[in-house]
């Protein structure tokens, strides 16, 4: 796993911007645009040499961006913007999220993390409330988990 500190992150966007689940679009166009951006730059990282970080960390492989690609367009298929997308020393890809409180829209305490390693895994990581969970996720429960985070309601997951 990528070794964060969970509670030091500031980036924080938006969640669900500018999409309308009624009509499953985005209705601002620059988000669809960000969408596009983000999966280029996950693109790009095909392009990143051995050693690219200097700690001898392996470029993402055709299977981590693959992968990264599918659970970024998953995302914004549910109107969820991730809020970082970046290469790791870890051999993988992360994806990070941060979702308004249910209970306090104004507060911020719901984190989630997808990393997609090289070797093809994906892991999950949800911080809920002060509560941290991992789980390793095959590819076939993405939506499952996406459809959960857009919902509130992680804890099936685990």
């Amino acid at each position: 796993m990528t070794d964060i500190e969970l509670g030091e992150i500031e980036t924080i966007t938006p969640y669900k911007q500018n999409y309308s689940p009624t009509a499953g679009v985005f209705t601002n166009p620059l988000f669809q645009d960000e969408s596009t951006t983000i999966r280029e730059k996950i693109r790009s990282f095909a392009n990143l040499p051995e050693n690219w970080d200097g700690l001898g960390t392996s470029a993402p492989t055709r299977s981590a961006i693959e992968n990264a690609l599918f659970i970024v367009k998953k995302l914004y298929a549910r109107g969820i913007r991730p809020d970082s997308v970046n290469p790791t020393s870890d051999d993988s890809i992360f994806i990070q999220i941060h979702c308004p409180s249910l209970a306090d829209s104004t507060e911020r305490n719901h984190f989630y993390l997808f990393e997609c390693f090289n070797d093809g895994d994906i892991v999950f990581l949800k911080k809920e409330n002060g509560q941290r969970d991992v789980i390793d996720l095959p590819k076939s429960s993405v939506q499952n988990a996406i459809d959960q985070i857009s919902s509130g309601d992680t804890n099936a997951l685990f």
